[in-house]
């Protein structure tokens, strides 16, 4: 079966069948459909198309309307075409022709309808009407029950974007139309994208919210809805699933159904007020029900609570199916009634008008009645009537008026006094006054008529006396007045209006007044019994039509009346010869009596010319006159002739009216061809009127045939086509959106009795061209009655012209384009088509004028495509041309020949003979046979690997035939080689009987290695592998390698950190790579901002801010996909910002760790309280006369501020501190404290209220830059000796809580058991019982839940805080606003690798520097050595380097260029150097090495592996109350160290600390800072102190009393992760031993707190060993 493709189909009618036998209007044409296409799970066996403008699928149904106009509709051409698609797609194909207003061409349209086997419609329009008819579009839609628009207009200017193409997707179902053509696609399965919605017990499925689509190999998808929906069963609830079947594929829809309930009852319409004893009213009540439905209930519902014998209000219960509701109603004890809007005025016989009513009920309400009966009504008596109204048992009355006359003011303006009176008794109608009446409007139900707004009484008309004044009766004055039998007209009247007598049926006589002018349209339109008329000779003008009646006589006594064009419909028309009322009834064929008679016709002159056949004579061109009874003579045209010209010779020309006649002769001859082109000579003209999208109709001929039709009709289109005998496309010239002005046409003979037909076109290409324009088209074309055509145009666009248009012909399937463009009069255009059959189907078409010469012979032009055969192999002409001659040497193309039979059983060359006629001539082809197939060429490719595929492209195989010509052959077999082992491989190629074969080589595999291990191969615990970018390579026996990408990859054990090895699988040959698996320990900021002092309003810079992730191993990665938060410019002060980390790995998030630094926000964006102007030379100036403004304020406003003129100078202290310097370790929580004296006028008193208390705000401004330093409450203000003054002192918040039992708080808190809290939400409310606020930050265990195991019979505020900060590695304490913070230590800036220099500064960890000179003192008592400027340097104190016992000694390590381990650090101080210089046996260094040689100098006790803990140091330095606590600092410090007789060496070294407290003192002019500062080891990136360090011994060896004291504490690191408490022998810096105290010893003793789950928490308690000595905090992992 031929397939097509969808494109081919598309505006085109060949191959399609015409179905329809008449033009389909107002009626049905029933057609075969298609069963395999379903319309709403229905098979469309039939389609049914409507003139209307619908199609129904399968039923007579509204289902897809087109340019919907009902009956004004035709539809002349109906085609069927079914078929399958080049995707294997059956497709049912309808093209539909017509007009949607069936009196005019011009509304055409052309459309085409294509069902698709998967459910589709689509709808593409050819054409339709230009945009000013869009009216009569109608509705266009498509509709299941369900309508949906489809929009067919393109409304635009030129209106040039037709076809119009529309996608209707799922129709039947739920159709979507989409502004889209079809796609087909080869389809490769099917699947369900919506299932229905779900169904309730007991509805109907519905199936509009299936969706179902197709889908191709490539992934295109269509709407699929060609399928029958399958019974399910929605009796009982459940999922149901049931199959649906399209062509072969069974798709499973699952069917939800439900039990449909009542959800609740809404929309009462109901009466809420009754009086005693009525009955309920309920008129409807709406269910709700749970499927969504709306279930309007009349009855079927209960109600109870009613009662109307006693007034008041009542609760009603309305129930229904399980759902209930209540409304209140009233019942009135009285109530009135009155009428609302009530019509009083009546005219005799008007009917009876009802009012509304009002109720007002006793409690004010009010309620409209409606159905109220009415008494004491009489239309047929004058007068004044009473009427009563009564409804529910009240009633009330009022009284109406009815007259018996009604008047109208009907006069045109104020200057005419028209009245218009009936007297409905006698029903006489007087019309008097002067000049004209006013446009009457026809009456209808909203007014109109005479007595316009005073009723319709045209009933009521019997008689009619227009008195005389009255000169005109415009519009509809007496429409409608059926019951008229009698009118009279006054002398002065001169128009009768539009529609002034339509309807007056019953009238038989009227006498027209001789005076009157004008009679407008309509004016006695339906009036039946006006079977007689006459017109007075006065009558000027008749416009429209005045009267209808068939049976009528209508006498026009003026000779000269204008009558309208489609004036007059009646039997006969009387008058008077020569009149326009003759003309009139001869040109629409009507009856024409004459008032007088003709006596004689006489041709007084007719033309001399010789006439050619088939042309005819103008009137013009005679003068022809009658004489009349009365002897007038006169000229005249209303004569008719008779002649025939059909054939040469002597004719006799008729002029005749009626029996009187007259003659002349003319001579008539036959045209030369010549003398027929390019002229209007003896040519008709048929139109001119400009006929744009329409086509125009002429007569054809039955002698001439194209495409096997009669063209007994010329169809000529606007838009420059021709049809022949249908009205098709088939002779395009120059087609495009034009124009035809002039169309003429000319039927004749030429010599040799040739007959013609001749039509010549006018117009333009484009329909909006000015008079002169560059679409200007002139052409004449010619039929003979041989059968050929010839075609001259005379002018057309240029081809490079925008109008250029289209040209060709299409004839018998086939479609020749034409080129007839450029055409000028002086060069035109020529084209001959000649026959080449008798049916007109064929044609030969040649760029010349037409000839008619003689046939002297045939030649072969051009051999066929195909000469040469294979045996057996059937012949075929198609390609040849042969050529007829004629005897002017001329030649053309023929079709009509016969071919002598060649032998095609044997090989050899065969001779064919060509016949036409009695012409003969032959051509030769080669008839040859296969002797063997041979590669000619091998593969592209015949050297392959092992697994590699074979690829036969650039195999080139041929047959070798009896000729010897090798001709490539396709369609060959090839064996498959083996490509799993390597060696030699034979293939084999197989065609037909023939074999031949070729050689491949396969290299086989040796092995494969890892070439390229993953982009990836750093990861952290509970990651998952990576392989992006792994390459594996497989190796040859040839020694060449290759990559792979079939093999397998093992997974990744990232459950613990450490190297993990990944082996590479292909077949059975393995290879290996290593990846490392890190733990993540926290973050660190490795070098802070370059910007530290901002100026108030300044945004933050983050530039040289570094973030690293901190490693298992200590190794550390930096990150930048960190968040930061805490920076506040909008005042002055020290403002910490945090940098949170999160890593998101295998999808889930966890929070890794944060740190935090410090900005600056001053009014100028520098450090107002530094003088120093030096730039780093170490020079600083002498004056300070910048002076310190103090202000102390009271935040409840107890007390005055105090200012520098209060405070006494050098009196203001404060103290700051996040830890003690004994220990320090987390927790903190240790009090602020300030001190100050001063004096005031508000302390000179002895009684309470002089004694300050309360909280206090202190303030500091310098250089216009104000900072807080200071929130909290007064503790004491001693009285001085002056009375004026105090001595203040003042603590922070947390000074109070240090005696705070908040152990019945916590009780309450924990008891809960399902309540559990986390410790985000504890230490929450906490603060919220305190009244105290916290800073806003992610503590590292907030996310554990706090049990009720903690002791909690007494628990102290600051120690629960210091609990909580000692878990999560931070140091609590009160900051400057009074807020609580958790302080995170901060690490030092300096990255990995990098080195101090000779930075002669004391650095702040933000890198503000202070000059040595500024120093106050310098105290280092012991602290961290480091060796700046050798070899290898890194200043951070979480990297320590060294070496220890089992590791390289110092020597070793130095010739082996091994320079450092991780294992342990030293301690000490200056004279610690002196010590270690000698101390070989302690892994010290030899003074054979020079101690610069050495990388990083480090030393512990090689034996114990001892961990030292380092004591601090102090330094005054010029203040800045900018710094805060817990920052790091920097020392440098240099000095040089001479050894018995060696020279002396210069040691370099940082001590780095963070600042633990600082006294800040204040003067008049300038501060003095007091640093106490220590550098514990500890990870601020550890979740404990000491954890993840090695372990501590409790031992010391003390073997030399050189070694310096050293303060340790003990720690172990066990599985339980406890921390024992230090004992007091532990300690040999001099705050312990055998003399020690308690006290001592608490001062000493480590804080012991323990972490542990709580089930292991309730193991120790129920076996007896938790410990006394010990606090534990329990969690629960979350």
């Amino acid at each position: 079966m031929a397939t097509y493709t969808f494109e081919s189909l598309l505006n085109k009618a060949d191959g399609m069948t015409k179905v329809n036998e008449y033009v389909v209007q107002e009626k049905t044409l029933e057609i075969e459909g298609a069963s395999w296409y379903h319309y709403a799970g229905n098979a469309v066996n039939k389609l049914y198309i409507n003139g209307k403008g619908y199609i129904g699928f399968g039923a007579d149904v509204e289902h897809l309307k087109m340019f919907w106009a009902k009956a004004a509709n035709n539809i002349n051409d109906v085609y069927r075409q079914e078929g399958v698609l080049d995707t294997g797609a059956k497709f049912l194909k309808l093209k539909l022709k017509g007009i949607y207003n069936h009196y005019y061409d011009k509304y055409a349209y052309e459309y085409e309808v294509f069902l698709f086997d998967d459910g589709n419609i689509f709808v593409y329009i050819i054409k339709s009407a230009k945009n000013e008819y869009n009216t009569l579009f109608g509705d266009c839609e498509v509709t299941n029950g369900k309508t949906t628009d489809i929009v067919l207009a393109e409304y635009h200017s030129d209106f040039k974007k037709y076809p119009i193409s529309r996608l209707i997707s799922n129709a039947g179902i739920k159709p979507k139309v989409i502004r889209s053509k079809y796609t087909p696609i080869k389809e490769a399965g099917v699947r369900i994208k919506t299932n229905p919605a779900a169904v309730y017990v007991p509805n109907a499925l519905d199936w509009s919210e299936l969706s179902v689509e197709s889908y191709d190999s490539s992934g295109n998808t269509n709407a699929v809805s060609n399928f029958t929906f399958p019974d399910v069963d929605v009796s009982t609830v459940g999922t149901k699933t049931v199959k649906l079947s399209y062509k072969t594929y069974s798709v499973p829809v699952e069917i939800t159904v439900k039990e449909d309930t009542v959800l609740e009852l809404t929309k009462f319409n109901l009466r809420d007020h009754y009086l005693l004893n009525e009955t309920l009213e309920i008129y409807s009540v709406t269910a709700v029900w749970d499927s969504g439905k709306n279930e309007t209930l009349t009855s079927g519902f209960d109600v109870s609570g009613f009662d109307s014998a006693t007034p008041g209000t009542k609760e009603l219960t309305i129930s229904y199916k399980g759902a209930a509701t209540t409304k209140s109603i009233y019942v009135a004890a009285t109530a009135t009634l009155t009428i609302d809007g009530a019509k009083t005025e009546y005219y005799i016989g008007d009917d009876f008008e009802s009012a509304n009513g009002i109720i007002t009920y006793d409690d004010g309400e009010e309620e409209s009645v409606y159905e109220l009966i009415y008494s004491g009504f009489d239309n047929t008596i004058a007068g004044e009537q009473v009427i009563t109204a009564t409804v529910r048992g009240l009633s009330t009355t009022y009284t109406v008026h009815v007259s018996d006359t009604v008047t109208a003011n009907i006069g045109a303006n104020v200057e005419t006094d028209a009245i218009a009176s009936l007297n409905l008794i006698t029903g006489l109608l007087t019309v008097s006054g002067t000049g004209d009446t006013k446009d009457i409007d026809t009456p209808s139900y909203f007014g109109g008529g005479i007595f316009d707004g005073k009723g319709d009484h045209s009933s009521q008309v019997k008689k009619i006396v227009v008195q005389e004044g009255i000169t005109g009766l415009i519009g509809a004055c007496f429409y409608g007045m059926s019951n008229v039998t009698e009118v009279s007209l006054p002398s002065t009247l001169k128009t009768i209006g539009q529609s002034c007598f339509s309807g007056c049926s019953l009238i038989t006589t009227l006498l027209l007044p001789e005076g009157l002018e004008t009679l407008q349209g309509g004016c006695f339109y339906n009036c039946s019994g006006l079977t007689e008329l006459t017109l007075p000779s006065s009558l000027k003008e008749i416009t429209g039509t005045i009267i209808d009646n068939k049976n009528a006589v209508l006498t026009i006594l003026s000779r000269t009346v204008l009558i309208g064009e489609y004036s007059i419909y009646v039997k006969t028309i009387r008058g008077y010869v020569g009149s326009t009322a003759e003309t009139y009834a001869n040109s629409n064929n009507i009856q024409f009596e004459a008032i007088n008679n003709i006596l004689k016709i006489e041709i007084v002159n007719y033309p001399s010319k010789t006439y050619h056949v088939g042309e005819t004579i103008s009137k013009a061109d005679l003068t022809v006159q009658i004489t009349l009874e009365d002897g007038t003579v006169q000229e005249t045209d209303l004569y008719e002739l008779s002649y025939d010209f059909s054939s040469t010779g002597t004719k006799t020309v008729k002029v005749f009216i009626g029996d009187k006649s007259d003659t002349f002769n003319v001579d008539v001859t036959t045209y030369k061809l010549s003398e027929v082109v390019n002229t209007l000579t003896g040519m008709q003209l048929i139109e001119n009127s400009g006929q744009d999208d329409g086509t125009d109709i002429l007569d054809g001929v039955s002698w001439f045939r194209f495409n096997n039709v009669i063209a007994d009709k010329l169809y000529v289109n606007g838009n420059n086509w021709i049809g022949f005998g249908v009205s098709s496309e088939q002779l395009k010239i120059c087609n495009r959106d034009g124009v035809t002005h002039n169309i003429y046409r000319m039927e004749t003979a030429l010599d040799g009795g040739i007959k013609l037909l001749k039509i010549r076109v006018e117009g333009y290409t484009y329909f909006a061209a000015p008079e002169a324009h560059e679409s200007q088209i002139k052409y004449e074309l010619f039929l003979f009655n041989n059968g050929d055509m010839y075609l001259n145009v005379i002018q057309s666009p240029a081809s490079t012209s925008t109008y250029a248009g289209t040209s060709s012909l299409t004839s018998n399937g086939k479609t020749t384009n034409l080129s007839l463009n450029g055409a000028t009069p002086e060069n035109p255009v020529q084209v001959s088509f000649i026959h080449q059959d008798e049916s007109g189907l064929d044609w030969n078409i040649s760029y010349r004028p037409y000839n008619f010469a003689s046939l002297v012979g045939i030649k072969v032009a051009q051999l066929p495509d195909k000469t040469r055969y294979m045996i057996n192999e059937t012949f075929k002409s198609s390609g040849l041309i042969i050529n007829v001659v004629y005897d002017d040497g001329s030649s053309g193309v023929i079709k009509k020949y016969t071919l002598s039979s060649p032998d095609m059983t044997s090989y050899g060359s065969k001779s064919i003979t060509v016949t036409f006629e009695s012409f003969t001539t032959t051509f030769d082809i080669m008839v040859v046979d296969v002797a063997k197939i041979e590669v000619t060429s091998l593969p592209t490719k015949t050297r392959y690997y092992e697994d590699d595929e074979f690829l036969s492209s650039g195999i080139i195989v041929s047959q070798v035939y009896t000729d010897g010509i090798k001709e490539e052959i396709a369609g060959y077999s090839l064996s498959s080689p083996d490509m799993s082992s390597g060696g030699e491989k034979t293939i084999t190629v197989t065609y037909n009987k023939f074999t031949t074969t070729f050689t491949i080589m396969v290299i086989g595999v040796s092995g494969i290695e890892v070439s390229k291990t993953p982009i990836k191969t750093e990861y952290y615990t509970n990651d998952s592998l990576d392989a992006s970018g792994l390459e594996v390579i497989s190796k040859y026996t040839d020694g060449t390698s290759r990559k792979l990408t079939d093999y397998s990859v093992s997974k990744l054990d990232s459950s613990s950190a450490g190297e993990k090895e990944i082996s590479v699988t292909h077949k059975n040959y393995t290879a290996t790579f290593k990846v490392t698996v890190y733990e993540l320990k926290g973050i660190r900021i490795s070098h802070y901002p370059n910007k530290i002092y901002y100026k108030i309003g300044e945004t933050f810079d983050p530039s040289g801010l570094t973030v690293v992730e901190v490693r298992n191993d200590g190794s550390e990665k930096e990150i930048t996909d960190y968040t930061i938060s805490g920076f506040d410019s909008s005042k002055a002060g020290s403002k910490t910002i945090t940098v949170f980390y999160n890593m998101t790995s295998d999808g889930i998030t966890r929070f890794v760790g944060s740190d935090s630094f410090q900005i600056k926000v001053t009014n100028d964006g520098k450090n107002p309280f530094d003088d120093s102007s030096s730039g780093g030379s170490g020079e600083v100036e002498e004056e300070k006369n910048e002076p310190i403004n103090v202000t102390v304020h009271w935040i409840n406003g107890e007390f005055t501020d105090l200012t520098n003129e209060n405070i006494d100078q050098n009196t203001l202290v404060l103290q700051e501190s996040i830890c003690s310097e004994q220990y320090f370790i987390f927790g903190g929580c240790v009090c602020n404290q300030i001190t100050f004296q001063a004096h005031h006028d508000q302390f000179n008193g002895t009684s309470e209220e002089f004694y300050p208390s309360g909280k206090i705000e202190v303030y500091i401004e310098r250089k216009g830059t104000k900072i807080k330093i200071f929130t909290g409450e007064i503790d004491s203000a001693e009285r001085k000796a002056n009375s004026l003054t105090r001595n203040f002192i003042a603590y922070d918040y947390l000074y109070k809580l240090r005696n705070t039992d908040i152990a019945r708080w916590y009780k309450n808190q924990t008891t809960d058991k399902k309540k559990k809290l986390t410790q985000k939400q504890f230490r929450d409310k906490l603060f919220e019982f305190l009244g105290l606020e916290q800073v806003s930050t992610k503590l590292h265990w907030d996310d554990t839940y706090v049990p009720d195991t903690n002791n909690s019979n007494e628990m102290n505020v600051v120690n629960i805080l210091k609990d909580l900060c000692l878990q999560n590695d931070r140091f609590g304490w009160m900051n400057r606003d009074g807020k609580f913070e958790y302080l995170k230590l901060h690490q030092n800036s300096y990255r990995y690798g990098q080195t101090t220099g000779n930075q002669n500064i004391y650095k702040y960890y933000n890198n503000e520097e202070i000059h040595l000179d500024t120093f106050k003192s310098f105290t280092a008592k012991e602290g961290r050595i480091w060796f700046p400027n050798i070899i290898f340097c890194d200043p951070d104190p979480n990297r320590a380097f060294g070496f220890t016992q089992g590791d390289y000694t110092a020597q070793e390590a130095y010739d082996n260029n091994v320079y450092y381990n991780r294992n342990s650090f030293f301690v000490g101080n200056e004279d610690w150097l002196n010590y270690v210089w000698d101390a070989d046996e302690y892994g010290g260094i030899s003074r054979a090495k020079p101690i610069m040689k050495i990388c990083y100098g480090v030393f512990v006790n090689q034996d114990l592996r001892k961990y030292y803990r380092a004591q601090g140091y102090t330094a005054e330095v010029q203040g800045n109350p900018l710094n805060m606590v817990g920052q790091a600092v920097e020392l440098y410090y240099k000095k040089l160290i001479q050894h018995d007789d060696q020279e002396p060496t210069e040691l370099q070294w940082y001590v780095h600390s963070y600042i633990m407290s600082r006294t800040l003192k204040i003067g008049a002019t300038d501060m003095i800072d007091t640093y106490s500062a220590n550098n514990a080891p500890f990870n601020s990136n550890s979740r404990q102190l000491g954890k993840d360090t090695p372990e501590i011994s409790a031992t010391v060896n003390r073997t030399r009393s050189e070694m310096p004291t050293i303060s340790y504490a003990e720690f172990t690191d066990g599985s339980d992760s406890e921390f024992s408490p230090a004992m007091i022998d532990d300690f040999t810096d001099g705050s312990g031993g055998s003399g020690s105290t308690s006290e001592q010893l608490k001062k000493a003793q480590l804080r012991c707190v323990k972490r542990i789950k709580k089930a292991d928490y309730d193991a120790l308690v129920a076996a007896g060993n938790d410990r006394a000595d010990t606090l534990y905090f329990t969690f629960e992992e979350k």
